[in-house]
């Protein structure tokens, strides 16, 4: 009879055997985390990569790559894993928030694939949630949302058992405003809130090895299974801008990459050990060239970060994003007055109606139902005010932009998907003068209700019985549809869908994140009571 640790061992050595998913070699998929201070971000960053490559504190004081984003590169390039410490800072200035931008920028040129929002389990502070919608709203903005996932850290209890994690996400969703705010961000789908329990290898706990293997095999999964053909990479103006700067020693890296892999393919394939001994020698200069066209990438890099222009426009996108900000919480925006007034008297279920509205407004219900709280819309001016320092010596009102003694306002700031134009950079959209966005701009709360319209039209004009369509679509009797499959059928049944309905509807759709669509899913999403034709037809 084995006794306990005995049989722990055993149990630990056989879930171990479990190979973890592998992301394919060369296609750099790129995660960057952000969260506050103490989140475990470090932690995660150094389970992803497997050793202590980011330093645990999120210290901003370190040595970084490129100064407030930490970077890991996986050997194989299959990885990218940035962690935005700046953004973690309890005391969050102006600069801190530009140079995170200018380096998450330059480290990812071409995309972020996933983007987690890190968060240890137990009580959410409405700093966390001020800083959030900053994030996402404002910095980021909302394009940003099909790309996010939650990552909840110190959650040991619901990292294998996914029931109990179902059930914790169903409670924090009905107790916790705060909560229900993140969980509508990524769609409400509890798919997309992945746990992890990382204990440190040197503290001597239990199990420590396979909690660890079962915490990575859940990130791991829900990366391999992230659909980046329907949901591409999402990219920042300033993301773009890197992009154009670095485009020639981008191409020069991926050239020298590409060659890297055909001799390697070349040299398995040899057909006696003289041939083979000759591809290693072309291998190993192919292995010294990519170095070098890697290295002549970093260069480049170091140069643009350090470019005045460059640095100007990221500040001036930065800008942007706060004065929007502040504009919408300094005046108070989000107070329902008529809530306030009626607050004692609004029935219990009222209340949960009102909290259950997607939507990032924060009302008197709130306060009301978590006594403990503070006002989030405070904690709200609070950034704001201390954002705003670094505007210059006299911040200007909200909503009006803030300029030199003697000299015309800058540019209002580039947001995302704002083109170039020659060496002049095209201004963006006016403000509007109710909620301090950009014109075209879309709250979460407009994004969904974009998404729905699509669905609702795509509903309406499907004439197919579901069924027999996915049938038709799935000729070898697979039972489920590929991102690729999904994507074209869309696009034909609907070919004015833009990429965010593209990547929404899939999102809405593919409602476990396998990176697939089963014939249930399929059939769910046609076949909303009374919306289509589809379900006339089926009587």
């Amino acid at each position: 009879v084995l006794g306990a640790e005995s049989a722990a061992v055993l149990s630990e050595s056989l879930a171990l055997g479990t190979p973890e998913p592998q992301l394919p070699p060369g296609e750099r998929f790129t995660v960057m985390m952000f969260g506050m201070t103490g989140s475990g971000k470090s932690a995660l960053g150094n389970l992803l990569a497997g050793y202590d490559h980011f330093l645990s504190g999120d210290d901003t004081a370190s040595v970084t790559n490129t100064r407030s984003v930490l970077k890991y590169e996986s050997p194989d390039r299959s990885l990218v894993v940035l962690d935005t410490i700046g953004l973690g800072d309890t005391e969050l200035d102006q600069d801190k928030v530009v140079a995170s931008i200018r380096d998450a920028s330059l480290s990812a040129p071409h995309g972020i694939d996933a983007m987690f929002f890190v968060m240890r389990n137990g009580r959410i502070t409405d700093d966390t949630i001020a800083r959030l919608i900053y994030a996402t709203e404002y910095l980021w903005g909302t394009e940003c949302l099909l790309n996010l996932y939650v990552v909840v850290t110190y959650a040991s209890k619901y990292v294998t058992h996914r029931e109990e994690a179902l059930s914790w996400i169903e409670r924090q969703t009905e107790l916790n405003w705060r909560f229900k705010h993140i969980y509508n961000l990524v769609g409400n789908n509890p798919n997309r809130i992945l746990f992890v329990d990382n204990p440190n290898p040197e503290d001597g706990e239990p199990l420590t090895r396979i909690r660890r293997h079962n915490s990575k095999l859940n990130v791991m999964k829900a990366l391999i299974s992230h659909p980046r053909e329907l949901i591409p990479p999402f990219t920042h103006q300033m993301m773009k801008e890197a992009q154009e700067r670095m485009e020639a020693t981008w191409k020069e890296m991926q050239r020298a990459e590409e060659e890297l892999k055909r001799l390697q393919r070349e040299a398995q394939e040899a057909a006696d050990a003289a041939q083979r001994a000759r591809m290693e020698k072309e291998v190993e200069q192919a292995r010294i060239k990519r170095r070098q066209a890697e290295e002549a990438w970093q260069r480049e890099m170091k140069t643009i970060q350090e470019d005045e222009d460059f640095q100007r426009l990221v500040a001036q996108a930065v800008e942007e994003a706060t004065v929007a900000f502040g504009k919408k919480y300094e005046n108070g925006y989000g107070y329902d007055k008529e809530s306030v007034s009626t607050a004692a008297t609004t029935s219990p279920d009222d209340k949960d109606r009102r909290l259950s509205r997607h939507s990032s407004k924060f009302d008197a219900n709130h306060i009301v139902k978590d006594a403990n709280t503070t006002n989030p819309i405070e904690a709200c001016k609070r950034m704001f005010r201390a954002l705003r320092r670094r505007l210059g010596a006299k911040a200007p009102p909200p909503g009006k932009q803030p300029s030199a003694p003697g000299k015309q306002p800058s540019a209002p700031a580039l947001l995302p998907g704002t083109p170039r134009s020659g060496d002049r950079m095209i201004r963006a959209p006016s403000m509007t003068a109710d909620k301090g966005q950009a014109k075209g701009a879309k709250s979460p709360e407009q994004m969904e209700e974009w998404v729905e319209e699509a669905i609702q039209h795509l509903r309406a004009n499907i004439l197919e019985v579901p069924k027999a369509l996915f049938a038709t679509l799935d000729p070898q009797g697979l039972g489920a549809l590929t991102p690729v499959q999904f994507q074209l059928w869309l696009k034909k049944a609907m070919p004015s869908l833009d990429t965010q309905q593209v990547g929404g509807i899939w999102r809405r759709t593919d409602a476990n994140c396998d990176g697939k669509i089963s014939e249930e899913e399929f059939i769910r999403l046609l076949s909303a009571k009374g919306s289509s034709k589809a379900e006339a037809r089926a009587g």
